[in-house]
C-alpha cells in the first residue's frame, strides 16, 4: 500500500488511513495516530506533520479528528506561599503545581512565575525539595533562572509533569529592602504546552 493507505499488499484492498491517523511508509503497516495535541479529519495523511496543532492553550489525546476534541490546558492548583513577609528578609517561596495533562520535556515545556517585584536572587536559583512534594524540584533539574521579576523553570530532559499529580518545591529570594504592597504573582506554562496566566 502507498503512504497514507493501509491493508494487505497488492493495491486493491488498500484503504485510506482514517481521520486522526497517518502512515508515512509504503507497505502493509497500520496507520499511526496523530500525536497528542493534534487532530485531523482528513483521510490518507502521509506524515505526522499533516496533523493540525490544537489552538494555543489547548491539547488533545492522540488520534483525534476535530478541533472540538481539543480541551483547555490549565493548572488545577497553582499556589505560592512565603515564609518571610518582612522587607529585606530572606524569603522561602513554596510553589505547588498540579496540571490537567501529562506535560513532557519533549514538548519544550517551561513554566514562568512572574510578578516577583523587587525580589533579589542570583541568575541561577537552586530549587529545594519539600516533604510530600513528589520531587518537584527534580522535574526542573533542581535549578531555575531568575531575571528581573520572573523565575523560569524548564522541564529537565526526560522528565514529565504527570497529570493530576501535586508537585511542590521551594526557592529563596531576598525581599525588597523597603516595604511594598503584596505583588500580583502569576504562573503560566509556556512552550508547545501552554496555559493562560493564573
Amino acid at each position: 500500500c502507498n503512504k497514507g493507505y493501509t491493508g494487505p499488499n497488492g493495491g486493491a484492498a488498500c484503504v485510506a488511513c482514517a481521520g486522526g491517523t497517518y502512515k508515512d511508509a509504503i507497505g502493509s503497516a497500520t496507520c499511526t495516530n496523530c500525536s497528542e495535541g493534534t487532530y485531523s479529519a482528513t483521510t490518507g495523511l502521509t506524515a505526522s506533520s499533516d496533523c493540525t496543532d490544537c489552538p494555543t492553550n489547548y491539547w488533545s489525546d492522540a488520534g483525534k479528528t476535530v478541533v472540538g476534541e481539543c480541551f483547555e490546558i490549565f493548572f488545577t492548583t497553582a499556589e505560592i506561599g512565603q515564609s518571610m513577609p518582612l522587607a529585606g528578609g530572606t524569603n522561602t517561596l513554596t510553589v505547588t503545581l498540579v496540571i490537567n495533562i501529562n506535560a513532557p520535556a519533549a514538548q519544550s515545556t517551561a513554566f514562568s512565575i512572574t510578578g516577583l517585584t523587587g525580589a533579589v536572587a542570583s541568575g541561577t536559583v537552586p530549587l529545594s525539595a519539600v516533604s510530600g512534594g513528589n520531587s518537584g524540584e527534580v522535574l526542573f533539574g533542581s535549578t531555575a533562572s531568575f531575571s528581573s521579576d520572573t523565575l523560569t523553570l524548564v522541564l529537565d530532559s526526560g522528565q514529565t509533569m504527570a497529570k493530576d499529580t501535586e508537585y511542590i518545591f521551594s526557592f529563596d529570594v531576598v525581599n525588597p529592602s523597603a516595604a511594598q504592597s503584596a505583588p500580583s504573582i502569576s504562573i503560566q506554562a509556556v512552550g508547545r504546552i501552554s496555559t493562560a496566566q493564573m
